[in-house]
């Protein structure tokens, strides 16, 4: 009978000339090795478990010494497959005294030991119904031949689920709207992120505009809103010791954004391209580095090029490339103050989450594992790494700006919210098991509608939803599960 286990359960490593448990890691990595023995083996091969906390066990397997040779055998036909040895060529059948000789006896035992484990490991926990939640670790090798050897198994943590606090846990979801005049600052900033800029400047006399006519430029000094290119050289007074970190080369700044501090973006207004601009200024009193705050300056400024904006207009054209669909203005405006108020009552409902989150782990008890814990802390690291990759930097960068190590920082900042998510996850899979919420194919069917609808074209949407709505697929199930843990939460919130 041959038995392919596909998840690596112990830890890689190799022997060398002692056979101390502390050298004794071995590994599951099942692509690389087939492991067939008979169902004899299964039945007589010895396991026992001891649970020593609420999150492991101690696991005891125990094999034969004739079984153990064939395993011996074993690891010798495979260490003579992948080296030469002398007076053989490389794939010959080497005598097991010449291998053990060449490599040491303890070395080729601990090959045997590790197939042996291998085979007989996920056997036991198998045996034992013991569900691990990541790598097991040997605690002691008691014998080689017989062997019997005991190890620490991680499991999942036991939830001890208080329901007389639990129940009385109500979190109230804030009530949210949109004013007009959050609306319409919103409608702003998308004329804004539409706007573009075209080159103003002594040789440039003319423009294209948005139909793409000409049109004349005349004024072609700085005014508020164009955007400048610049140069700026910075002293602590005229005449002064230049400090480099006041300059700026090659810096667009726009004019009225109040990036730069206050009087410096007003003492360019007027300015025209090839300028240069001179200009004593005051750094502000709570300026953030104290070795400005306050103090004089002198500015010296050469003014590259000039663009000046140009806005878009509301038209359906345009409400077309920023919404994806075409749509008057009047209607536009609707959808969007709809859209808005989605988000702030999915934001509100977040936060009540969160709150909730919180007081269901007051009140229950809970210990998670050290590998539980820290599987989750490397998935959290990993996701926060491709964040900060997002934003052009690197992570060394962003650990020396914020002057820490990785493990500090995983210490401080990602292991609460790696043992926050993991009771969370765990607590809401207990009230699972405890509700039993019912959720019906017809509402994972209408989940499904709402959410593929936001992604799918009319053209493939009954397409891509037919291939995911079929009961039993991963797009259903995942969306039934969730639609469980809505009906739990939803207990909880008012």
């Amino acid at each position: 009978m041959a038995i392919v286990w596909r998840k690596t359960l112990i830890q890689e490593s190799f022997f060398e000339n002692s056979m101390s448990a502390e050298q004794i890691n071995f590994s599951f990595f099942a692509f690389s090795l087939y492991y067939r023995r008979l169902l004899f083996y299964y039945f007589f091969m010895q396991a026992t478990s001891k649970k020593i906390s609420s999150y492991s066990y101690e696991v005891t397997i125990k094999e034969g010494a004739t079984e153990m040779e064939h395993y011996k055998k074993s690891a010798a036909k495979m260490i003579a497959g992948s080296r030469q040895f002398p007076g053989f060529r490389k794939g010959d059948e080497v005598p097991m005294e010449v291998i053990e000789r060449e490599i040491g006896a303890d070395r080729l035992m601990g090959e045997a030991i590790e197939q042996a484990l291998q085979s007989l490991y996920p056997k036991a926990l198998k045996k034992l119904g013991i569900q691990p939640v990541d790598l097991g670790e040997i605690k002691e090798l008691k014998s080689h031949s017989p062997l019997e050897v005991i190890l620490i198994v991680e499991i999942a943590p036991e939830v001890h689920l208080d329901m007389k606090k639990i129940e009385k846990i109500k979190v109230e979801v804030a009530e949210v709207s949109v004013s007009d005049e959050e609306l319409q600052k919103e409608l702003d900033e998308i004329i804004n992120r539409g706007t573009h800029f075209h080159t103003r400047g002594a040789h440039h006399g003319h423009h294209h505009d948005e139909n793409g006519d000409v049109a004349e430029v005349t004024d072609t000094a700085i005014q508020l809103g164009d955007r400048v290119r610049l140069n700026a050289i910075g002293s602590d007074k005229r005449g002064g010791k230049i400090d480099e970190r006041m300059g700026l080369r090659d810096f667009d700044l726009t004019i009225g954004s109040k990036m730069m501090i206050p009087g410096f973006e007003e003492a360019l207004i007027g300015a025209k391209e090839g300028d240069v601009v001179e200009f004593d200024i005051t750094f502000p009193a709570d300026y953030h580095s104290k070795d400005f705050a306050g103090k004089n300056a002198f500015f010296s400024c050469t003014i590259l090029t000039v663009e000046y904006p140009h806005k878009p207009e509301w038209s359906e054209e345009f409400i077309e490339r920023v919404w994806g669909k075409k749509l008057s203005f009047s209607d536009f405006k609707v959808e969007y103050r709809e859209a808005m108020l989605a988000d702030r009552k999915d934001k509100a409902r977040s936060e009540a989450e969160e709150k909730l989150s919180s007081e269901l782990i007051e009140v229950t008890k809970l210990e998670v594992g050290p590998k539980m814990l820290a599987k989750e802390v490397e998935n959290l690291w990993q996701y926060h790494n491709r964040e900060i990759e997002k934003q052009g930097m690197d992570i060394k960068s962003y650990l020396d700006h914020l002057k820490t190590s990785e493990d500090a920082f995983k210490k401080e900042h990602i292991e609460p919210s790696a043992l926050r998510r993991i009771s969370s996850m765990l607590i809401l899979e207990a009230l699972k098991a405890h509700y039993k919420p019912e959720v019906t194919n017809e509402a994972v069917m209408a989940e499904l509608k709402k959410v593929f609808a936001r992604y799918a074209s009319d053209a493939e949407f009954e397409q891509r939803l037919t291939e995911m709505a079929k009961p039993g697929t991963e797009h259903f199930n995942d969306i039934k599960s969730r639609l469980e843990y809505r009906n739990i939460i939803d207990r909880f919130l008012k």
